[in-house]
């Protein structure tokens, strides 16, 4: 007998998969179930190494938790995959506060203000530039639909 096996997950998938895994975690935070919200993240790394939003909640977790050092070390990671990761940056600047590390608290605070700056100006321009693409689609369509009654009008007359 074969043994069955599972057809490769496609990233689309893998992304719904993980929206709710950290959905689930953000639940199970908000129930002070820190230690199930761990163990679900650990498992999520295994298969989505290098995912910032993972560490970030991971941290979130742990400082919640009360746990400082790893606290730290997941909001490092997060940085480590995404350096823009204002959430993250913000967070482990709140950890450096509470450590009493007030020199890296002021230089992790403004990289986060930085990074949250560039972030609202990348979504301002996205939404630009979206609309200059939909005023250009809206701008064409009658021409479209000219060209197209246009056509089938030669095609009736030429076919009789």
């Amino acid at each position: 007998m074969t043994e069955r096996t599972q057809p490769p997950v496609t990233p689309p998938q893998t992304m719904e998969r993980l929206e709710d895994i950290l959905a689930e975690s953000e639940l199970l935070r908000r129930k002070k179930d820190y230690e199930a919200g761990i163990r679900l993240l650990g498992e999520a790394l295994a298969h989505h190494a290098g995912n910032a939003d993972i560490y970030y909640r991971l941290g979130n977790l742990y400082i919640d938790q009360g746990d400082l050092e790893y606290a730290e070390r997941a909001y490092v990671q997060a940085v480590e995959c995404d350096p823009a990761h204002a959430n993250a940056l913000n967070n482990l600047a709140v950890v450096y506060k509470r450590r009493g590390n007030v020199r890296l608290f002021v230089q992790t605070i403004k990289r986060s203000r930085k990074a949250s700056l560039h972030h609202a100006q990348d979504d301002a321009r996205r939404k630009r530039t979206g609309n200059r693409e939909a005023s250009r689609i809206a701008k064409a369509i009658p021409w479209i639909v000219s060209i197209a009654v246009v056509a089938l009008l030669l095609l009736f007359v030429f076919n009789r």
